[in-house]
């Protein structure tokens, strides 16, 4: 059984970002989730990403609200030293491997996440399954 979900940006954004056209079917896995008893985790990288590429679309005051309910759902994962070294030394050793994907599923593995839920095609995967929105709805 599930107990720990991880969310990728994209799929953060979804949940803010009505014009990119998967807001229900993110809404609806994150309500879930929740009536399931799981924990919804992302990073702290991933909060101020989402901020930065939402501020162009959503007015501000309505932008800050959404994103203090985010931090309310999920468990903010922050990113400390070790864990961008890892991410690094990992790039490193394969340049074809995305950075920003290393550094989310460290996080995801350190908060043992069963599960990434991300619409990326090419999302970096592990230890840990990764689940598109629709295959993650199907999956739970």
């Amino acid at each position: 059984m599930i107990s720990k979900i991880f969310f990728d940006a994209n799929i953060i954004l979804d949940l803010i970002d009505s014009d990119r056209g998967n807001i229900e079917d993110a809404r609806t896995l994150v309500y879930k989730a929740l009536t399931k008893g799981i924990t919804l985790y992302t990073s702290c990288d991933i909060l101020s990403n989402v901020y930065y590429v939402a501020r162009r679309k959503i007015k501000k005051a309505s932008l800050v609200e959404e994103m203090l309910r985010l931090i309310e759902i999920f468990e903010i994962i922050p990113i400390d030293g070790s864990a961008a070294e890892n991410a690094l030394l990992e790039n490193q050793k394969n340049s074809a491997l995305d950075f920003e994907d290393l550094l989310q599923r460290g996080c995801s593995e350190r908060a043992q996440c069963e599960m990434i839920v991300s619409n990326d095609k090419k999302f970096v995967s592990g230890t840990i399954k990764v689940f598109s929105t629709k295959k993650a709805l199907e999956h739970l």
